[in-house]
């Protein structure tokens, strides 16, 4: 996929995201991405491919690279942070202990199995879920994935005091903290 990557001319009428994700390969090459329009408390989310003549707005396809495999591959026994969603990757960074690195699929939680979770291998994984049943659901479904490919995987349990919905990219609730150590 060539970039800089362009917006779509059917998503235009939507302006400029508020935020864009590049998807890589573990060879650093972009695969598609991922941009976020907000709107008071509205969200809209579209995947951006290579058509091979121009951009349009369609799935990633099967066997997706995870949002920072490139940083995996470059860092060949580094932790793992896995949560759900790139606006909350981008959040979780600053929880995350130096050396680590924080990946996310995409898709949502239902779309975690469209993924390629195999670019983890020799690493040890944490899953941050949401603190939802789909995101739990979720994290449970790729700890059996890593499980199979034989990657040491722990999901991080949040507080029953956390709100339904929570996760890293939202405020903290007052009296609590989160950190990450290792495995």
């Amino acid at each position: 996929m060539p970039e800089p990557v362009e917006i779509p001319a059917g998503l235009a009428s939507m302006g400029k995201p508020d935020a864009m994700w590049i998807y890589r390969g573990s060879d650093g090459a972009a695969h598609g991405a991922v941009a976020r329009w907000n709107s008071g408390d509205k969200k809209e989310i579209r995947p951006i491919i290579w058509n091979g003549t121009t951009f349009v707005s369609g799935g990633l396809g099967d066997n997706r690279p995870l949002l920072n495999s490139d940083m995996v591959a470059s860092q060949p026994v580094a932790p793992i942070l896995i949560v759900e969603g790139e606006k909350t990757l981008d959040a979780a960074s600053q929880y995350a202990p130096e050396g680590w690195v924080v990946v996310t699929w995409a898709g949502g939680a239902s779309a975690w199995d469209k993924s390629d979770w195999s670019i983890l291998a020799g690493h040890t994984c944490v899953i941050w879920p949401d603190n939802d049943e789909p995101g739990l659901r979720a994290a449970s479904s790729i700890q059996i994935e890593l499980t199979k490919l034989k990657i040491p995987t722990a999901i991080a349990r949040v507080s029953h005091q956390f709100p339904e919905g929570w996760d890293l990219a939202d405020s903290l609730p007052v009296g609590n903290a989160a950190t990450i150590t290792q495995m």
